[in-house]
């Protein structure tokens, strides 16, 4: 469970007023090229992807010619050997390397089995694979001499591989396929992080979830005779998304101690897990559009957005049962029957929380928009520039010696 947890209007409205926020979308262009530039500056010292595309990108700056001129050289060997013989020549040596290919799994998957314990009781199916292993053996060189025979023969292929080997040697001595490489791992390991910190968030919440809907509304958990549940990832057949935390009060089917099955619940409160604030203002019209299917408001959805096999009419009609371990729960549009709409138009609102951390500072851009945003500035950072450097870029200097066609953010 965590430490702790802050809610309620005025922790919202302190946490609006820091200073820190921004709205890119909307804020003067020199605020936004200053946020930029101050977030470079501390990404690189931060982030390990951030500052691996920063290193990719230098390096293929300083040998952008070069590299330029070797991928040009393996386009053109490339459109040589299309043409070459009409296309056969290149369409016969990929088929043979295809055959080659076959033949070198097939003798892997055979050693493979006559080296498992399986092997010595399938005395027919070994003999069958040792007479199968013995003609690869024989046959495999012959393909090998064939395929590099037709290689050899043909101008465009011996084109192909020579700037094909150029360009590789070229990434090796520059340090591209390293960095490239280096990239790979860093957000390997970003996206378990990431993956982690969700992961985490929702566990601690369900606790702090289960409590919160006691206290707001004790009157209907206390009145109603059953036990509050807290249900995570709740997806009920629905089209796309689900629900990450849902607050039920259960009766049991039956009178059993242990009880397995239970009566169609009742759905008091839905919570959605965001550990970085500025995905909420996506996923709020999304929710409610969630919502509104799920207790049948027809007029919050439109159906053919909902078709699925379950749902053929884009309407949730009928029961979905909701696993949990060896536990069933059950819902209809009954279940959700608080959300829909009436004389309070409040009633939705009290029932939906966002649980998020307030690490993150809001800039008006969703976290996915602003990483892809970011990437790109990693890989071109003239796209944010000072004043003085786009006055100086425009007047025909190179500050960053990025190249011409740089744009100002």
């Amino acid at each position: 469970m965590c430490a702790s947890f802050s809610r309620g209007a005025d922790v919202l409205r302190d946490y609006l007023a820091e200073p820190r926020h921004i709205d890119l979308r909307n804020c003067d262009p020199s605020a936004r090229s200053a946020y930029f530039l101050r977030t470079v500056a501390s990404r690189e010292q931060g982030d390990a992807v951030f500052r691996a595309r920063c290193s990719l990108r230098r390096a293929c700056m300083r040998h952008r010619e070069a590299l330029h001129q070797a991928h040009g050289n393996v386009r053109e060997a490339q459109t040589v050997l299309d043409v070459e013989a009409g296309g056969r020549a290149k369409a016969r040596i990929h088929a043979m390397q295809r055959t080659l290919d076959g033949m070198r799994q097939a003798r892997r998957s055979i050693h493979v089995f006559l080296q498992s314990p399986e092997a010595e009781g399938q005395v027919a199916k070994r003999g069958r694979c040792e007479e199968r292993l013995r003609r690869l053996d024989t046959e495999l060189p012959a393909a090998e001499e064939a395929l590099s025979q037709a290689e050899r023969s043909s101008p465009g292929w011996r084109q192909l591989s020579d700037a094909t080997k150029a360009l590789h040697e070229l990434r090796e001595s520059t340090g591209v396929s390293a960095l490239e490489a280096e990239l790979r791992s860093a957000c390997k390991s970003v996206g378990v992080s990431t993956r982690t910190a969700g992961d985490k968030l929702e566990s601690h919440t369900s606790d702090i979830f289960a409590t919160i809907v006691s206290q707001d509304f004790a009157l209907e958990v206390e009145s109603s005779g059953g036990t509050l549940r807290v249900l995570s990832n709740v997806t009920l057949g629905m089209a796309a998304g689900e629900l990450d935390k849902v607050a039920v009060l259960v009766q049991p089917s039956r009178a059993d101690e242990s009880p397995t099955e239970y009566l169609p619940v009742d759905v008091v409160a839905v919570a959605e897990m965001k550990s970085n604030a500025n995905d909420i203002a996506k996923s709020f019209p999304k929710k409610l559009g969630a919502l509104a299917w799920l207790c049948g408001d027809t007029d919050g959805y439109e159906p053919s957005e909902w078709r699925t096999k379950i749902y053929p009419n884009g309407h949730f009609e009928g029961a979905a049962v909701h696993q949990h371990g060896n536990e069933r729960f059950t819902f209809t549009r009954e279940s959700f029957r608080r959300f829909r709409p009436n004389e309070n138009s409040k009633s939705l609102l009290h029932r939906l929380y966002f649980v998020t951390s307030p690490k993150a500072s809001l800039v008006g851009l969703s976290s996915a928009t602003l990483s892809a945003l970011m990437a790109k500035l990693a890989s071109d950072p003239s796209l944010v520039q000072p004043p003085e450097a786009a006055s100086a870029r425009d007047s025909g200097e190179d500050c960053c010696n990025q190249g011409d066609g740089a744009t100002e953010v």
